[in-house]
């Protein structure tokens, strides 16, 4: 287990450049707004076969999304069917 404390962004680069494809498990938990960059640069990181897992993904049995989308739920407003859907084929693409 390495646990490293800082920026994660810069520590996902410092792993990237000395260790790519080299871990079995990598576990996100930071903060939420990241999450992109981070599961990208750890899609780099993982072996092929891999496991790559991200807390605070699910909410109620769903899928987390952006808060203006969770915002329009909770409030009856509604989501576009189309921003779901986009947002479901990336999920699923990677």
């Amino acid at each position: 287990v390495d646990f490293r404390v800082g920026d994660a962004k810069e520590s996902l680069d410092d792993m990237l450049r000395a260790e790519e494809n080299s871990y079995d498990l990598c576990f996100i938990d930071a903060n939420k707004s990241g999450y992109d960059d981070y599961y990208e640069r750890c899609l780099r990181l993982t072996k092929s076969g891999g496991l790559i897992v991200v807390d605070n993904t699910l909410w109620g049995g769903r899928v987390a999304m952006p808060n203006e989308v969770l915002k329009a739920i909770v409030s009856g407003g509604g989501v576009d069917d189309d921003e779901k859907a986009r947002e479901g084929r990336q999920v699923a693409s990677d």
